[in-house]
């Protein structure tokens, strides 16, 4: 299944290297898409170098931050004009694990949404202070109760708004752009 990982950054020069490195050698073979904000940083010349020299490596420059939500509109946007099968969207800080790839993409033969989350068995938040804690889980209760209000179908994911996603291409395809509307982090809990 041909894969992209999606990946928003600003001032992310410390972990572009090692995030790249470590996606790059799963056994998935997935490309990655870097959709940087302008870094200030560096971390944007830093991507440039790795697709010189990566062929599975792009980037989307972008003037200044514009916000998570519109990286990932951008970075879908482009990923869904070529020839992938899967989407993956993954935070730049490792707050999403790529070793977990394998797993979603594994998941995605069955189910057309596979979403990681820090909230189920096996899940967690080690390292992150009571503030980003309390934000992420508040975030969570909010998105679940909009889900659930919005739709009686189906029970709400155990995170709506964190953890890596793959999306399948009929799926994505099927909502994109016309439904998407985004603000803040909103986006991310499609």
């Amino acid at each position: 299944m041909k894969s992209v990982v999606v990946v928003p950054t600003y001032n992310e020069l410390p972990n572009v290297d090692p995030l790249l490195e470590a996606l790059l050698v799963l056994p998935n073979g997935v490309h990655v898409l870097v959709v940087d904000d302008g870094s200030p940083d560096g971390t944007g010349a830093r991507v440039d170098d790795w697709v010189r020299r990566e062929p599975r490596v792009g980037v989307i420059h972008r003037p200044r931050k514009m916000g998570l939500g519109t990286a990932y509109i951008a970075g879908f946007t482009r990923v869904l004009s070529e020839s992938y099968e899967a989407v993956i969207q993954m935070d730049a800080d490792f707050s999403h694990r790529p070793d977990y790839v394998p797993e979603l993409l594994a998941k995605a033969k069955d189910y057309d949404l596979v979403i990681g989350s820090r909230y189920v068995s096996g899940g967690g938040t080690s390292g992150w202070g009571l503030h980003r804690r309390v934000l992420s889980k508040g975030a969570n209760i909010f998105a679940r109760g909009m889900l659930v209000s919005r739709s009686m179908t189906a029970p709400p994911p155990d995170s709506a708004v964190t953890g890596p996603r793959r999306c399948a291409r009929s799926t994505s395809t099927a909502f994109w752009p016309r439904a998407i509307r985004s603000w803040w982090r909103c986006f991310t809990g499609l």
